[in-house]
């Protein structure tokens, strides 16, 4: 029997699917990641809420501890400002 035991608190968490449809073998690329996320996410007693939408997943960020962005589309430097100022970690 193990010395230590770990413990888990479930969480919530937020997948923002950022990908480009049609291309190819980034698409494969990318859904593999997120078929991992989603089994290790299980594994750790995470729930994932997946967005495809920047402006919904910030008008629910009470929601989740947290947020992951996957996919190559890239943000305009105002879209991540938004996402870092909605999940900032406040402290206290």
């Amino acid at each position: 029997m193990p010395r230590y035991q770990r413990v888990t608190i479930p969480q919530d968490i937020a997948l923002l699917d950022n990908a480009v449809p049609d291309e190819g073998l980034q698409d494969m690329h990318f859904n593999e990641l997120k078929t991992s996320l989603y089994r290790h996410a299980e594994d750790e007693r995470m729930h994932v809420t997946e967005y495809r939408d920047v402006n919904d997943l910030i008008k629910n960020k009470g929601k989740y501890a947290g947020c992951i962005s996957i996919g190559p589309a890239p943000f305009e430097k105002n879209v991540l400002l938004r996402l870092h100022e909605a999940f900032r970690k406040t402290g206290g």
